[in-house]
């Protein structure tokens, strides 16, 4: 066969003689002399990719595209058999399913091989270490959720306004809310019933589904707890001794919960779960009955709309009553409450208090009628909203702080000196940092008012003065919100280590049953007048506490300048 033109060169060259290092000198002289290397397989790859391009058009031509939906979908029923409904109606994954649930439950200690009856271990890990655990919890929590409902109150507040995760203290109160006397009672069947494992199935999914709730949360809960107990050392001063042995105590609850309860609880519902017909038609979800209720947030949802709509009633209902019942049965008659949790919640009194006490129109009516630059304000505006109730406040209860009329006494806890009047003093004296910024944001609304009167402007220069201060605007009145949620957050913690002590042990207040009383003529109206130091103390409180939730949670809350739709608020 004729050799080609190359092979041809090659055999001249006698190419395959050389060695590599000739080969090199002759490939490099080649190249100086101007030589070119050509791809010899570039036709060819030119002629692969026209074809797959030709290839690519035919498919998704309109006769290709039919069939390749077609295929589609025959190849989808056909997967229909290997999807999850498929898997679960395979009697072959059914008998699987049940026994290796079955396995499970056997070879953690709670069944016996026949499925007949509960092990021994099981059901005394049940009916009485669990038990005993859940009212150990309950009573190292009846402080913070019971005993001490401003304490109760005064946490929960702080936890409902946390950015990061406002749902602790419901996690708390879930965790408290897990033991449960009766159903322990019918769960007691377990040791006599002729059919322990069938009867027990209700109870048993009612006390797993309380656990398959907060399981999701183990580690916020122990934070949670973590912090609770934390704050109830600080505000009632309790020894660290005793604190930290409660708080080891219950963090190795929840994990014997969480870890040794949990797995077994599961294991048996996913036996009762598998084992039934029910298994092919129902979400594990649906098999425990899981409701809106049970999510975590509901309740803390539940106690804010709560506390919207019996703030915002206040007047009204006090109004009705008044019209119904006499003067007597409504002095020995209280507002009910829907939630146990909100009767002593300082926050709904102090929404009271600033609803009964503060009419922001006439307030703002007053600084048009004496000419005051204080008029700039709007009545929408947080700022205007947020120093409104600050110089109530001032107004009204600095008097605690700055006169004798309220006597403290000093005390000594664990080495520690508390100085409650020398704590507010320094915390009052923040307060004309609050009025500085108001200055400071009035200055930014006249010249604001000043731009919009000028006439003689441009367009372009009023456009970037008015961005720039409305941007000034912006960020004093965001400072100023922050600097006012500090300074009453801080009142409220000092007001109330002073109330709680009162509650208990009356040696912070020397004279909290005295009554207050103002010259007229000098003080004129006080809202303090002849009414005891501890109303006037409690009052503070709540008052600050209220202000606080309004700039965390609240109608004050976020970075807009102006109060749409006021929910705690009234505006008229």
């Amino acid at each position: 066969m004729k050799k080609d033109k190359l092979e041809q060169i090659r055999d001249r060259l006698k190419l395959d003689a050389l060695d590599e290092t000739k080969k090199k000198e002759m490939f490099n002289r080649f190249v100086k002399a101007g030589g070119k290397v050509v791809d010899l397989d570039k036709g060819d790859k030119k002629h692969r990719l026209t074809f797959q391009r030709n290839l690519s058009q035919r498919a998704v031509s309109p006769i290709n595209e039919d069939i390749r939906k077609k295929r589609q979908e025959e190849g989808r029923l056909k997967a229909m058999d290997l999807s999850p409904a498929g898997q679960k109606n395979n009697p072959v994954n059914l008998w699987i399913s049940r026994f290796s649930a079955k396995l499970g439950c056997v070879l953690t200690g709670i069944l016996n091989w026949n499925a007949e009856n509960f092990k021994n271990s099981f059901k005394d890990l049940i009916l009485t270490h669990y038990q005993n655990v859940l009212l150990n919890t309950k009573m190292i929590l009846a402080p913070l959720l019971y005993q001490d409902k401003l304490l109760q109150s005064e946490i929960k507040n702080r936890f409902s306004v946390d950015i990061v995760f406002p749902y602790y203290f419901e996690l708390i109160y879930r965790l408290d809310s897990l033991y449960n006397h009766d159903l322990f009672d019918q769960l007691s069947l377990i040791r006599q019933a002729y059919n322990p494992v069938g009867e027990a199935k209700q109870y048993f999914i009612q006390l797993f589904k309380s656990l398959y709730i907060l399981q999701p949360y183990y580690f916020s809960l122990k934070a949670a707890l973590e912090k609770a107990m934390l704050w109830e050392k600080e505000l009632k001063s309790l020894d660290s001794t005793m604190v930290y042995r409660n708080k080891k105590k219950i963090l190795s609850y929840v994990d014997f919960i969480f870890l040794k309860i949990y797995p077994r609880l599961f294991a048996l519902i996913d036996y009762y779960y598998k084992s039934g017909a029910i298994f092919r038609k129902l979400d594990f979800k649906d098999y425990v009955d899981f409701q809106e209720e049970d999510a975590v947030g509901y309740y803390t949802g539940k106690w804010k709309e709560d506390l919207a709509i019996s703030v915002s009633s206040a007047a009204g209902a006090k109004k009705a009553k008044t019209a119904i019942i006499s003067d007597d049965d409504e002095k020995n008659e209280s507002a009910p409450m829907e939630i146990s949790l909100e009767e002593n919640n300082p926050i709904k009194k102090g929404l009271e208090l600033i609803l009964g006490s503060l009419r922001f129109s006439q307030i703002l009516q007053g600084y048009f009628d004496q000419k005051d630059p204080r008029a700039f304000f709007s009545i929408k505006d947080k700022v205007f909203l947020t120093y409104s109730m600050v110089d109530f406040f001032d107004k009204e209860f600095s008097f605690i702080i700055t006169s004798n009329k309220v006597a403290f006494n000093i005390l000594f806890s664990e080495g520690k000196r508390i100085d409650i009047k020398k704590d507010l003093s320094m915390n009052y004296y923040k307060l004309s940092g609050v009025f500085e910024r108001i200055n400071e944001y009035l200055k930014v609304l006249k010249e604001i008012k000043k731009l919009e009167g000028d006439a003689y402007i441009s367009i372009q220069e009023r456009s970037v003065r008015s961005n720039q201060q409305g941007l000034q605007r912006s960020q004093v009145s965001r400072i100023l919100r922050r600097y006012v949620k500090e300074f009453m957050e801080e009142f409220s913690k000092i007001f109330f280590i002073t109330v709680s002590d009162y509650e208990e042990n009356k040696k912070i207040l020397q004279n909290p049953e005295g009554i207050l009383g103002f010259d007229k003529k000098v003080d004129g109206e006080r809202f303090a007048n002849e009414k005891k130091v501890i109303e006037i103390v409690r009052d503070a409180y709540y008052l600050c506490s209220a202000v606080h939730f309004l700039l965390s949670e609240g109608d004050l809350s976020g970075f807009s300048l102006l109060v749409d739709k006021p929910t705690y608020l009234n505006l008229e």
